[in-house]
């Protein structure tokens, strides 16, 4: 096969990655992070605080409520 020309084509592409779009970026990838880490802490806060009042609950419970005896089935009348 000949070819009456012998032309060659170079392509090249550029991003167009300016300043202002790095900060955008980086911003937005900071800023959902610390966001994320936030709430994450403010669940572990959450447990904690739930999980002490129910430890304090009841331990007040324990020492304040009386033992008392509680029927069973096997304590029913046998009349029944």
């Amino acid at each position: 096969m000949l070819y009456p020309i012998c032309l060659v084509s170079k392509q090249s592409t550029l991003t167009g990655f300016d300043m202002t779009y790095f900060v955008a970026n980086l911003g937005g990838m900071l800023g959902l992070c610390l966001g994320a880490s936030l709430l994450t802490m403010a669940e572990f806060i959450e447990y904690a605080v739930i999980a002490i009042a129910a430890f304090f609950n009841k331990r007040s419970i324990r020492s304040t409520t009386p033992v008392t005896e509680y029927k069973t089935h096997l304590d029913a009348d046998p009349k029944h």
